[in-house]
This record gives C-alpha cells, structure tokens and sequence, in this order.
C-alpha cells in the first residue's frame, strides 16, 4: 500500500466520499468544479492504492484517516479544523 500524505483538500473529499455524497454533491460543497473533485477522487484511489469509493473508505479506516466518534458518527482522525469545516457543509 502507498503511504503518501493527504493534502487537507483530499482529506475533505474522502471525509464527504465517506458520507456518499457524488462528486457533484461534493463540488458543490467545496465550491469546486466536479472536474477539480474527480480529480481528487482520483488522487485518493492512487494514494490509498484501491479501486473504488468502498475501497477509498475501507483503508481510510485501516490507516486511521477515518474513525467513529463515541456517537458512531465519521470523523477525520486528525487536524481538527479540517474535520470542523468539512462537518459544518454537511449540515
């Protein structure tokens, strides 16, 4: 498995990927094109060595990336003002 770092722009896509939005969904999110967001995507699958969404957040999980909270809610492991601005557009 690769062991590239995240940018925190990657780790907002994968965190809202988790929450099965489209890139459309997500584009529209982060005010970015759903060009830049596929891009992204794209960037994940090659980082995180996996083909799919499923697998994008399986191993964001088996590396940490990814945790449940004690409310069983998805949340970025790291860099909280990541995980505070990416929750705060799905709300």
């Amino acid at each position: 498995m690769k062991n590239k770092n995240l940018s925190e722009r990657e780790r907002e896509v994968l965190y809202l990927i988790a929450y099965e939005n489209t890139n459309k969904e997500i584009s529209e999110k982060l005010f970015l094109s759903i060009g830049t967001i596929a891009t992204y995507r794209n960037n994940l699958l090659s980082k995180l060595a996996t083909k799919n969404s499923a697998g994008i957040v399986r191993i964001a999980f088996e590396k940490g990336i990814l945790i449940l909270d004690q409310n069983k809610k998805i949340v970025l492991s790291e860099n909280s003002s990541t995980k505070d601005r990416v929750s705060s557009t799905l709300r």
